[in-house]
């Protein structure tokens, strides 16, 4: 017999291409200088069309991780950065 139990939520793995907007960079140090600023936010996912077909929404999420794109002279790939985000709770968000 399984019984319900507290609620988990795993991680957040968010990768983009490389921009010049800091912000998420900004949030990562913050929290390494040691002001974590827990944010709630929504990831949107567009249809053929380009309008929200899905959306989820997450909350209480810090950055836990963030990696910056390798710097090779010698690469042709596309410069991506990526924030893995701890999040208190995630679910589906009408839209």
């Amino acid at each position: 017999m399984k019984l319900p139990g507290l609620k988990k939520f795993g991680d957040i793995t968010l990768k983009r291409g490389f921009t010049t907007n800091h912000e998420l960079w900004d949030w990562r140090r913050a929290v390494l200088e040691g002001t974590v600023v827990r944010r709630t936010g929504h990831i949107v996912l567009n249809d053929e069309a380009g309008k929200p077909a899905l959306r989820w929404k997450f909350t209480n999420a810090w950055p836990k991780q963030y990696s910056a794109p390798s710097l090779s002279g010698t690469a042709t790939e596309v410069a991506v950065e990526e924030l893995v985000l701890v999040v208190e709770n995630f679910e589906v968000d009408p839209v």
